[in-house]
């Protein structure tokens, strides 16, 4: 019995291993050279199993290739639908998920395109055959995703503990507001400038707390009026940071994040903004 329990904890040991991995973050998509990338890979592969298994009985060489021309179309939109849709959660099974259907959907649309009639057994085969380099291949990038954003982070991390912040004189900064007063603060009390429409969202840091200012004004007009003070940072299209305020980093294939001293909060970082982040002064 003892045996059995023992088999039983080893199978359900591996199942949920698989489960757990399954479960890992996986980049979400966006409309960048990644997915320009992705697409020409889907491309590859359906020429490769179209060519290789013949499933489509297409004629010639320039069918293959116009095949391939569908799937690396059709991998962009879903890509672009996947962007809408996948907000900070995507995970691998999920992203999986997704590509198998949109083997599918490239099997329907050769067989629509070269009047093949619709042959289910035919769009499944295809699929499962595309699955398998696919399978291959989302593991890699996930490996690589993931080692490359914590490398980042504990390089970041690395930089924050020798970090001394510059306490020199300064000049106190005038953030315009549009429609009231003006709010005036020292470089080093903001902690972060967050874009929300027409407005800014200002944390900054008083005597003994934090608090949130709102004023009317523009991201850009106010990073202009920071360019004399190199510890903030772009992180994204909506957020500038103080890198002072940065009490920790972290990575993982969704990409790299930051948290903020005295808050809960966590800024993402862009992909096109991890190099201006990286290379931010840091009061050395």
């Amino acid at each position: 019995m003892k045996f059995l329990q023992g088999i039983g904890t080893f199978f359900s040991s591996i199942a949920n291993g698989i489960i757990d991995f399954f479960k890992r973050k996986y980049p979400k998509d966006g409309l960048d050279i990644a997915a320009v990338l992705q697409a020409a890979i889907v491309a590859l592969i359906t020429m490769a199993v179209i060519f290789v298994f013949d499933i489509f009985q297409l004629n010639d060489v320039n069918q293959v290739l116009i095949a391939g021309g569908i799937a690396f179309v059709l991998s962009l939109v879903f890509s672009f639908i996947t962007s809408l849709i996948s907000k900070g959660n995507w995970t691998l099974i999920q992203h999986l998920l997704k590509q198998f259907v949109l083997f599918i959907v490239v099997a329907l649309g050769c067989m629509i395109y070269f009047q093949k009639g619709i042959d289910f057994e035919q769009i499944g085969i295809f699929a499962l055959l595309g699955l398998i380099p696919t399978i291959l291949q989302l593991f890699f990038n996930q490996n690589i995703t993931e080692s490359k954003y914590t490398n980042l982070a504990n390089e970041l991390n690395e930089k924050l503990k020798n970090t001394k912040v510059n306490n020199a004189p300064v000049k106190t900064l005038v953030l315009e507001n549009k429609n009231g007063n003006n709010l005036s603060l020292l470089p080093n009390q903001i902690i972060s400038i967050q874009e929300k429409g027409s407005s800014l969202e200002i944390k900054w840091q008083n005597l003994f707390n934090t608090e949130t200012t709102t004023i009317q004004n523009s991201l850009s007009n106010v990073e202009k009026s920071l360019k004399e003070n190199p510890q903030f940072a772009r992180c994204n299209a909506s957020t500038l940071v103080n890198i002072y305020a940065i009490k920790n980093a972290i990575g993982d294939a969704h990409g790299l994040k930051l948290e903020i001293a005295k808050s809960t909060e966590t800024i993402n970082v862009a992909r096109n903004k991890v190099g201006i982040v990286q290379n931010s002064s840091l009061g050395n």
